[in-house]
């Protein structure tokens, strides 16, 4: 199985691809339950997704029936500036005006074991349904760094793992809280977004791998493991892709 790939040249053509295939994965889920639970990352692809839902391109979305979720947060404080949660919250949360209990952030006014703990305990006493023992999200969304990290987990970085729904990992000297493979690989549907010139070398990668350090990425091991996957890719980020 090859993963879906939607490509565009402009960004807002892309947003609007996401958002036609965003509503019919919601549209289906909701005939069976009362919400959507969605993970979303940080970062700027993800940012400018988010800008674009908040505005008359996410009309059609219920945003009602949507619990927010992280794949993975910095420990700072919610609203620091480098906090995946105020990213979302202004970009996006605010501006839908999405209520309080339907957002579930990291609470990183706990120390980094106890807040990697409590969200862990969360996706649990929420998301394990009755069949699965692992917490399950309806979409997992996805940013892919240009060395292939995705969430908080990082080319052969070093992970404590305080519950089993939930890692910390230290990068840069800054620890983060992110949801593990496991976790993340259990998800009804994974989504990984990409834009720019400077992602196409790993999409490359990732896509077409030589062996070695390519198939031990964090987001080619999870592509191996959901081989369903979907990208969102601007024409800039996939061209590797065109030239096959």
């Amino acid at each position: 199985m090859q993963p879906q790939v939607h490509m565009q040249q402009s960004l807002n053509s892309l947003w609007g691809d996401f958002v036609a295939w965003f509503q019919v994965q919601i549209e289906a889920a909701l005939v069976n339950q009362d919400y959507f639970h969605l993970a979303i990352p940080g970062g700027s692809t993800p940012e400018a997704l988010f800008q674009f839902l908040a505005g008359p391109g996410g009309d059609v979305i219920p945003w009602n029936r949507i619990h927010f979720w992280w794949t993975d947060e910095r420990y700072v404080p919610r609203f620091d500036s480098r906090s995946n949660f105020r990213m979302a919250s202004e970009a996006l949360l605010k501006p839908r005006n999405i209520p309080e209990e339907q957002i579930h952030c990291v609470k990183t006014e706990n120390n980094e074991h106890r807040a990697a703990i409590l969200y862990a305990i969360e996706l649990e006493d929420t998301l394990c349904r009755r069949f699965t023992s692992i917490p399950f999200f309806d979409l997992v969304l996805l940013g892919v760094g240009e060395d292939g990290h995705i969430a908080s987990l990082f080319p052969y970085g070093i992970v404590e793992e305080p519950h089993p729904w939930s890692v910390l990992a230290k990068h840069e000297g800054l620890t983060r809280i992110s949801l593990p493979y496991e976790v993340i690989g259990a998800s009804s549907r994974i989504a990984f977004l990409a834009t720019g010139k400077r992602k196409n070398d790993i999409i490359k990668r990732v896509f077409f791998p030589k062996g070695g350090i390519d198939e031990d990425l964090p987001a080619s091991i999870l592509c191996r493991r959901r081989p369903d996957s979907v990208w969102f890719l601007d024409a800039a980020a996939g061209l590797s892709l065109e030239s096959k």
